[in-house]
């Protein structure tokens, strides 16, 4: 749990082979903190990325990921063609980002059926919840992107690059305010 309590994080820089970001793989909180000039970049395949987090939540162990009253501003690279990436979070499976502001210049190599955003870059209901149902697995919720994205071989999104067609997704009252969006032709 790391609440930041009102506080700034500044130039965070972050380039690792792994999960490039403040904590990786987050099974845990953080909120309430801002993250000033962060500059995260991954160099290697299957390394989600954002700043936050890469990989928020698991949900094959139930273990939920929150990210919660947290700003971001900077810059995300993605150097690597089969991973996620997004302003805060690059994989939400399992947990929430809820009441966030993303400032950030998302710039990744991303191809195929993935996905880049300026929030989250995909999301994904790891019961497969296949009915409609209350259960809230995944939540994006309450959060405003104002940079740009620039993704041009996938889905790409100024809140969430791709969503799983399931029910135990939500995203509810988020607001894009993007400068630039820049994905696959049929998929922004």
């Amino acid at each position: 749990y790391f609440d930041g309590d009102g506080h700034t994080i500044s130039n965070l820089n972050c380039t690792s082979q792994t999960y490039s970001s403040f904590a990786g793989v987050l099974n845990g909180t953080v909120c309430n903190v801002h993250f000033s000039d962060a500059s995260v970049r991954n160099n290697t395949t299957n390394s989600h990325i954002g700043i936050v987090a890469g990989y928020v939540g698991l949900s094959n162990c139930r273990f939920k990921g929150v990210v919660e009253n947290v700003w971001v501003e900077g810059c995300v690279n993605n150097n690597s063609t089969s991973s996620y990436a997004g302003g805060i979070c690059g994989f939400l499976a399992y947990g929430k980002v809820s009441n966030c502001i993303a400032n950030v210049d998302v710039v990744s190599a991303t191809i195929n059926d993935l996905g880049t955003g300026g929030i989250c870059g995909y999301q994904y209901d790891g019961e497969n919840l296949k009915e409609p149902t209350e259960i809230v697995n995944t939540l994006l919720k309450n959060c405003l992107f104002t940079g740009t994205v620039n993704s041009p071989r996938t889905h790409t999104g100024g809140i969430l690059g791709k969503s799983e067609n399931r029910y135990g997704n939500y995203i509810s009252g988020n607001i894009c305010a993007a400068t630039m969006l820049r994905g696959n032709t049929n998929d922004v």
